[in-house]
């Protein structure tokens, strides 16, 4: 939780904000913005980059049981991609921004009994 604080203290940080309210979809972790050089595809390159954030960053460093991240469902080869390599689809929304339904995706990456024991990893929106 400290990591957290401080990253919301020393960076930008962006909320929906409802009559008051700040709407959150989930209260763990969330990679933004992953990618390689397309030169690279193919290589294991972002796998093996995944994989150490997933387990030295989120699971070690933050002790979070679960993270997520998102894609748009015009990119279907990421949907299936992140989905062999162990993410789940938790969600499904549409910013009405033109990029279509985007997917919210949650990885266990601490599987120990109670690790999810102050992370609720559902919507914190009663509509969702």
């Amino acid at each position: 939780m400290a990591l957290n604080q401080e990253n919301i203290t020393n960076h930008d940080c962006y909320v929906l904000e409802v009559d008051g309210v700040i709407q959150v979809i989930t209260d763990l972790p969330f990679v933004m913005w992953f990618a390689v050089d397309p030169a690279t595809h193919g290589k294991g390159y972002g796998r093996k980059l995944l994989n150490w954030v997933e387990q030295t960053i989120i699971r070690d460093q933050a002790g979070a049981p679960a993270v997520t991240l998102a894609t748009a469902e015009k990119y279907p080869y990421l949907l299936s991609m992140y989905e062999r390599w162990g993410y789940e689809r938790i969600h499904a929304f549409d910013h009405g921004t033109g990029d279509g339904t985007m997917h919210l995706l949650r990885k266990v990456v601490n599987p120990e009994p109670g690790r999810f024991d102050g992370y609720t990893g559902r919507s914190l929106h009663s509509e969702w």
